[in-house]
C-alpha cells in the first residue's frame, strides 16, 4: 500500500476533486465510500460517506487523518476511483494485495467546484420552491419542503425531467404538441411534464392522461382546473378504446422505450465497474426490461376456437382471446451501449402460443431440480407472490400468481407509518389480524381468473390500498398491517390447496421460498401457519439460490438457453401451444468483423 498512500499524501489537497472506494472483499462491511472536499471556515476538510446495510454514515476529517482512513478502507477494498484537477486515476487491488494505479492526465481549463459543507443537489424542481401539484400530491409542504417519505418520488420526478430537459431541442416551438399518457394513474409525472413544458419553457402543450380508473381521473381533473392547465385533461378509458386524437407527438412512448434502455445500460455498467467486470466476459446479459402493460390470454375462448380461426393469425389479436403485453427497454439502445449480446422481452413469444407467459419462474425451476425425482414446490414473494410446481419432465410442471406478495404491506407501511418496508415485520407483528378485513382482501376480482392466472401491480394499485385503509380506517393502524401479511400468507396457502393435486402436496415436505417477501418474517410465518402442516417453509438459499437474486439468476438463465435456442417457457405452466425460445436478441458491435470504427 505505499504507493497508494504516496498518491494520497499527493493529492488530498486544494485540487483534489472526489474519490469512490467500491468492490469490497467483505460484503458485511462498508460496501462503499465516497469522499468529496469541503470548506468550514477557510479550512479544507474531507467529507467521508460510507455506507452499510443501506445506510450512509458521515465523517469530516482534515488532511492526514483522511489518509489514514481511506488506507484502512482499502484493506477491504479492490478498486477506487479518483479524480484530481490535474487526473483522473484508478487503482485495483489485486487479492493478493498487489496494488496497480493507472493514470490519465487532464487537457483544458480546470474543473470548477463546489466546496461548501451544505452543497446541495441541483433538481430541474428545486427544494424549497413550492409547486402547486407537489404540494396537493403531497409531496412538498406548504412552504416547499420536500416530505420525507416521498423524497424518492421527488427524486424519480425530478430524473424524468432530466430525461424531458434532453430531448427539448427536438420538440417544435412553432405549433401545438399533443402528448398522450396512457395508464397515467395518480399522474406524478403526468403533471411534472406539463408544468416544465408548459409553465417553465413556455411550449404550446396539450397532454391527455388516460386510465381506468375513475376515482383517480376525476381527482386529477380537479387538480387541473384548481391550477388552470386548460390543456391538460384526464379521461377514463381504455388504450384499445381511445380515438381523441388522429395525431400525437409520441415524445412520452417512443423516446422512453429507448431512455429505459439507457437507463438498464447504466445500471449494468455502473455494476461492471463497480465490481471490476470486463464487459468482454459476459456472455449475454438477461432482462425482462419494465413491463407497462399486460393482458391475461383467454385460456377458454382460445380452446374453443377451430383450426382455421387460429390459422387466421392477425385475427388472433383482433379477436382478443391472444394475449399481449408492453416492455419499455430497447434491447439495440442496452447491447450497444454495453457492448454485450442483450436478450429482453422474454413474453410475446409465449403469448404467440396463447401462453399467459407469466410467471417465468418455472423455467429455472425445471433446471434447479431437473435431476430430482418427483415434484418440488417453490414461491417468489415479490410484490406479487407465485407458486411453482417443478419436475424432471416439463409436461408435468404448473405455475400461478398467488395473489399479492409485499405489495400491500409495503405501501400500508409507507402510507400509515411514513416507512418504505415494515423491518424484519415487527410493526405486522405487534397488531391482531382481523377477520372482516381478511374477508373483504379475499373478495377481490383476482379470485376469479382461472388458474394459471396472473396479478400485476394495477391490481392492488394505490388507490386500492388507500380506499381499504379508509373503510377499515377504526382499526388499529398494527392490525390493518397484521392483517396484510396474514392475507399474503391465506392467499399462498389458498391457492396452493385449490390448484395443486393432493398428492402432490402430501408428498412435498418443504417449500422453497425466495424474493424480497422472504426478509419479512412475519409474512413468512402466515405462510406457514397456514399451508399443510407437512410443508417447511424455507429460503432457495438452503440450495444454494440467494433469496434476493433468484429473480436476476432466472432472467439470465433464460437468456442463456434463448442464445442457445434452447426453449424457455413451459407450456403446461402457462397454457402455450407449444414450446418457444423466449427473447428478443441484440448483438453487440463487438462481433463487427474488423471493429465498430469507421
Amino acid at each position: 500500500m505505499n504507493e497508494l498512500s504516496k498518491l494520497l499524501q499527493e493529492n488530498l489537497n486544494i485540487e483534489f476533486i472526489s474519490a469512490t472506494l467500491s468492490n469490497p472483499k467483505n460484503k458485511d462491511s462498508v460496501q462503499k465510500v465516497k469522499v468529496r472536499p469541503i470548506l468550514k471556515k477557510d479550512v479544507l476538510y474531507f467529507q467521508l460517506e460510507s455506507f452499510r446495510n443501506n445506510q450512509a454514515f458521515h465523517e469530516n476529517v482534515e488532511e492526514k487523518k483522511a489518509c489514514e482512513i481511506l488506507l484502512k478502507y482499502m484493506e477491504n477494498m479492490r478498486q477506487m476511483q479518483m479524480e484530481t484537477q490535474r487526473a483522473a486515476y484508478t487503482i485495483l487491488v489485486s487479492k493478493k494485495g498487489k496494488v496497480t494505479i493507472k493514470s490519465k492526465m487532464k487537457k483544458g481549463e480546470k474543473k470548477q467546484i463546489n466546496m461548501s459543507h451544505d452543497r446541495k443537489k441541483k433538481y430541474v424542481l428545486e427544494e424549497g420552491v413550492p409547486v402547486p401539484f407537489l404540494q396537493d400530491l403531497g409531496v412538498m409542504t406548504q412552504d416547499g419542503k420536500i416530505v420525507h417519505a416521498k423524497f424518492d418520488k421527488f427524486r424519480q420526478i425530478n430524473r424524468f425531467l432530466e430525461f424531458i430537459e434532453d430531448i427539448l431541442p427536438e420538440l417544435d416551438k412553432g405549433r401545438e404538441l399533443t402528448i398522450l399518457d396512457f395508464g397515467c394513474g395518480k399522474s406524478y409525472l403526468t403533471f411534472a411534464m406539463y408544468y416544465y413544458l408548459h409553465e417553465l419553457k413556455e411550449y404550446d402543450i396539450r397532454i391527455i392522461g388516460l386510465d381506468l380508473k375513475k376515482d383517480v381521473i376525476r381527482h386529477c381533473n380537479e387538480l387541473s382546473e384548481k391550477y388552470g392547465y386548460e390543456k391538460l385533461r384526464f379521461l377514463e378509458g381504455d388504450i384499445a378504446d381511445y380515438t381523441g386524437v388522429n395525431k400525437v407527438d409520441m415524445v412520452g412512448l417512443n423516446r422512453l422505450n429507448y431512455l429505459c434502455g439507457a437507463v438498464f445500460a447504466e445500471k449494468a455498467a455502473q455494476f461492471m465497474k463497480e465490481n471490476n467486470i470486463d464487459s468482454r466476459n459476459i456472455k449475454v446479459l438477461g432482462l425482462d426490461t419494465q413491463t407497462i402493460y399486460q393482458e391475461q390470454p383467454n385460456h377458454a375462448a382460445i380452446a374453443k376456437m377451430t383450426k382455421e380461426e387460429k390459422d387466421d393469425w392477425v385475427g388472433r389479436w383482433l379477436s382478443g382471446n391472444y394475449p399481449c403485453g408492453t416492455q419499455m427497454g430497447d434491447t439495440s439502445v442496452i447491447a450497444n451501449l454495453v457492448d454485450i449480446d442483450t436478450v429482453t422481452h422474454f413474453r410475446p413469444a409465449d403469448h404467440t402460443s396463447g401462453g399467459a407467459a407469466a410467471p417465468l419462474m418455472p423455467y429455472l425451476d425445471y433446471i434447479l431440480f431437473r435431476d430430482k425425482p418427483g415434484y418440488t414446490m417453490t414461491l417468489n414473494i415479490g410484490g406479487i407472490a407465485n407458486l411453482h410446481v417443478a419436475n424432471a419432465d416439463r409436461r408435468r410442471m404448473f405455475g400461478f400468481d398467488t395473489g399479492p406478495g409485499n405489495i400491500i404491506s409495503n405501501y400500508m407501511c409507507k402510507v400509515l407509518f411514513g416507512l418504505e418496508y415494515d423491518k424484519d415485520g415487527a410493526i405486522a407483528a405487534s397488531g391482531k389480524v382481523n377477520d372482516e378485513l381478511m374477508d373483504y382482501f379475499m373478495q377481490h376480482p383476482f379470485w376469479d381468473r382461472p388458474v394459471p392466472r396472473s396479478g400485476w401491480s394495477q391490481d392492488y394499485s394505490e388507490e386500492y390500498i388507500k380506499a381499504t385503509i379508509q373503510k377499515f380506517s377504526a382499526l388499529p393502524k398494527e392490525d390493518l398491517l397484521a392483517t396484510a401479511c396474514a392475507f399474503t400468507g391465506e392467499a399462498v396457502a389458498r391457492s396452493m390447496k385449490e390448484n395443486v393435486p393432493e398428492e402432490i402436496i402430501k408428498s412435498t415436505d418443504k417449500l422453497y421460498a425466495s424474493g424480497g417477501g422472504v426478509k419479512n418474517p412475519q409474512i413468512m410465518k402466515e405462510i406457514q401457519k397456514r399451508v399443510p402442516g407437512n410443508i417447511k417453509v424455507t429460503t432457495s438459499a438452503e440450495i444454494g439460490i440467494p433469496p434476493e437474486y433468484k429473480e436476476a439468476i432466472k432472467f439470465a438463465t433464460i437468456a442463456y438457453s434463448t442464445i442457445h435456442c434452447v426453449p424457455g417457457n413451459i407450456p403446461a405452466a402457462g397454457h402455450a401451444s407449444q414450446y418457444a425460445i423466449l427473447g428478443k436478441i441484440a448483438v453487440a458491435p463487438r462481433h463487427i468483423k474488423g471493429g465498430p470504427q469507421l
